[in-house]
């Protein structure tokens, strides 16, 4: 077991990135375009899913005319546009930074779009730490099934065994422990576990995870 590699595998919105309220911002902008007022109920529902499949579902519930494909470019030109305001949550240096030193794998687990989070990693100078990127354009289910995270070990080389898995919402914590990682959620206010998977564990931030890799290298 010693050979096999560690990995912290990281979801981005809400958990590695403070990006929350600029993607909500996104999702309204978008049906703005439409006439359509976006609601929380709806934008929160909708947080997890890839992109693609999020806008069929929008597509139908809001019945917009222009193709797939337009809404999918419309949408990401808002996002790209946005995102560059988008900050690193708290610990996320010193998480990660700890990971790294002790050998671990980081890898960013997104239904987000590759481009807008390569650009993002290098803009806050995480590019160099994360050997592994897995987006919702890369596999044909994107959470809450477990093949991002599948993609993320297979890519990194990781047991699911010796690794950890971060996410903010439940929908995000069904495909990582899907996958059979050790999952955490990271729940900054109050939370319903009941409504999340058996199994996950949570964290108050960032931080806390540094002494879960501690110990888990103690083992």
């Amino acid at each position: 077991m010693s050979g096999l590699k560690r990995g912290l595998f990281l979801d981005l919105d809400g958990t590695l990135a403070n990006s929350l309220e600029v993607m909500r911002a996104v999702y309204g902008k978008f049906l703005k375009e439409f006439d359509v007022v976006g609601t929380d109920e709806e934008f929160a529902r909708l947080n997890g899913p890839s992109l693609s499949d999020v806008l069929a579902i929008l597509k139908v519930e809001h019945n917009l005319s222009p193709s797939h494909d337009e809404l999918l470019t419309r949408y990401k030109a808002i996002l790209n546009s946005s995102y560059e305001d988008v900050e690193p949550n708290i610990g996320a240096y010193e998480l990660i930074g700890e990971a790294v030193a002790r050998g671990w794998k980081i890898g960013v687990v997104t239904s987000n779009v590759h481009k807008t989070v390569s650009g993002w990693l290098s803009r806050v100078k995480l590019n160099n730490y994360v050997h592994v990127i897995a987006t919702g354009e890369t596999v044909a289910s994107g959470k809450p099934a477990p093949d991002l995270y599948l993609k993320a070990l297979a890519d990194s080389g990781c047991d699911a065994r010796r690794s950890l898995a971060v996410e903010d919402t439940a929908t995000g914590a069904r495909s990582a422990i899907g996958a059979g990682l050790q999952t955490y959620g990271l729940a900054q206010g109050d939370v319903d576990s009941r409504s999340w998977p058996n199994g996950v564990r949570f964290v108050r931030s960032l931080v806390e995870l540094i002494k879960v890799i501690e110990q888990a290298d103690g083992e």
